[in-house]
């Protein structure tokens, strides 16, 4: 099955210098997780995300994300890949599933629609709590039962945030 790749048109705020990276680092999309066992789900979702530092401090993939080193390597051109901690969850339609991500960040993951085993997932990415969160990143994504995707977040620590979102 060949894997899909996204890449979002550069959006660049008015005043914004050249050459700086924007806040979100942009949303970058690749199923990279062979899209088998598609069913007829309509149980509540369950879902897990690894959330990995992207740097260029050191070299090499964490030995618990090998598995997607390739891809890491492939989209985002870091040298470094560390994964920091991974959350499991499940959501119903319309129910979100939060988790909280370093720095103060929390990833919040609703299942919007399914069809035949194809989820429509909104990902948002929240910075703070109550009342004064601002929305950092805010998608929505197709993801196959047992399929993944890759979400550039902020940054974080020299590099950037990187979840990468399963769904089984």
């Amino acid at each position: 099955m060949p894997r899909r790749h996204v890449t979002p048109a550069p959006h660049r705020p008015a005043g914004r210098r050249a050459g700086s990276r924007p806040l979100l680092a942009g949303l970058l999309a690749a199923g990279f997780t062979a899209l088998a066992g598609a069913g007829h789900a309509q149980g509540p979702l369950t879902l897990q995300a690894h959330v990995i530092l992207a740097s260029n401090q050191g070299q090499g993939v964490d030995k618990a994300i090998e598995g997607i080193g390739g891809e890491l390597r492939k989209i985002f051109r870091y040298s470094r890949y560390q994964l920091l901690t991974r959350a499991s969850g499940r959501a119903a339609l319309k129910e979100t599933w939060r988790t909280p991500l370093p720095g103060g960040r929390t990833l919040q993951v609703t299942p919007l629609a399914v069809q035949d085993g194809l989820w429509q997932v909104g990902v948002k990415i929240l910075r703070g709590s109550g009342s004064s969160q601002e929305s950092l990143l805010t998608s929505t994504v197709r993801l196959q039962s047992g399929g993944s995707v890759l979400l550039a977040g902020p940054p974080h620590d020299q590099g950037i945030l990187v979840i990468a979102l399963s769904a089984h």
